[in-house]
């Protein structure tokens, strides 16, 4: 099964500034990932080839999947649902 990451903080690697919109993460010499932002100084999202993918298609599903909220909305939904959950446990 191809997978993508997908991060909000960076976990290794260097970022080499591309663009005010994109920079490449470089590890060991190698690109690893990618920035992705959607306004100048916004938050980034790091981007990672995954198993079975390479890093255009990597940013070409992540950018189709964002729709008006700054993770991509399947992880947005996981996200909001285990926040649910967690609130009802305590409740």
């Amino acid at each position: 099964m191809p997978t993508v990451g997908v991060a909000k903080s960076l976990l290794c690697g260097k970022v080499v500034e591309n663009s005010s919109l994109q920079s490449s993460i470089i590890d060991s010499g190698e690109v690893v990932g990618s920035i992705l932002r959607y306004a100048p100084h916004s938050a980034p999202l790091y981007i990672s080839v995954g198993h079975g993918t390479r890093l255009r298609s990597s940013l070409e599903v992540v950018s189709k999947l964002i729709t008006g909220h700054r993770l991509p909305e399947p992880l947005w939904m996981a996200k909001a649902l285990a926040e649910k959950t967690l609130f009802k446990e305590r409740a």
